[in-house]
């Protein structure tokens, strides 16, 4: 039989979109970014840090350039792909803010270009996400310096002889640093970046009055040369891994008998 005129309209009603629906769901969008837009830059921070360091760290220009979206989504990138919890950013965070206000895009570029990095090794201990997490919350400058940053470092050492060949002859030899350190310093090649790798050769050429020939030379039998030159040269921005230098002890065998003997 056929359907009724109003049955029909009826049907076709329930059949089709709810447009109202959907533009409520928009505006509950929209007003939610809104809100997101509105908090205040402490007020976020806040969910990092203690609130007199949340204050604090407020004042850096380069946070406050930055939208607290592109904050959030940042902070969720690092959570999400090196290290869950926001206590483990918190120290990075406050020590460069930069790290925060960097977009995603280049974060996630850099850390595909490190990880594509040490699968192309030979020995890729070291380079591993959990490892990686580990240096970057240690020096952030080594993620948000960018695929560019990356790409000049490798550029300087090529230019200085540095090669497949080289890295290969060096990981087989006696120098090499043992399980669970990588045999090859890259990390803390690329923490350190061409500038300040160049500081080093000059230093070299200007201290020890070595021709860029042997600058090369040595930085291709041992890497750790220019690392040092760069570190006698005062460019490097800190140290090359977590916990260095290790802590002395407050007291020794011989301060401890000096002292028996002083009473």
């Amino acid at each position: 039989p056929a359907k009724e005129p109003k049955e029909a309209v009826r049907e076709d009603w329930e059949a089709a979109p709810d447009a109202d629906s959907s533009t409520e769901a928009a505006k509950r969008t929209k007003t939610a970014a809104v809100e997101e837009a509105e908090i205040p830059l402490v007020s976020f921070l806040e969910e990092l840090l203690e609130p007199e360091d949340a204050e604090e760290l407020a004042k850096s220009p380069v946070l406050q350039e930055a939208s607290v979206e592109s904050l959030r989504l940042t902070l969720n990138f690092l959570e999400e792909e090196l290290q869950p919890g926001r206590a483990a950013w918190s120290s990075p965070v406050q020590r460069d803010p930069r790290l925060l206000a960097t977009p995603v895009d280049v974060l996630n570029d850099a850390l595909v270009w490190l990880e594509e990095f040490g699968w192309n090794q030979d020995w890729a201990v070291g380079l591993g996400r959990q490892a990686l997490s580990t240096h970057i919350r240690h020096c952030p400058a080594l993620l948000y310096g960018g695929v560019e940053a990356l790409e000049e470092t490798v550029a300087w050492l090529e230019r200085h002889g540095v090669n497949d060949a080289c890295v290969k002859q060096y990981v087989a030899g006696p120098t090499a640093v043992p399980y669970p350190l990588e045999p090859y310093p890259w990390i803390a090649l690329f923490q350190a970046g061409a500038d300040r790798l160049e500081d080093g050769a000059r230093w070299l050429e200007a201290d020890l009055n070595w021709s860029r020939d042997k600058v090369a030379e040595a930085i291709r039998g041992e890497p750790y040369i220019i690392l040092a030159a760069v570190s006698a040269a005062g460019s490097f921005a800190g140290p090359p891994h977590p916990g260095y230098p290790l802590p002395s002890p407050r007291e020794t065998w011989l301060s401890t008998q000096v002292a028996e003997l002083d009473a």
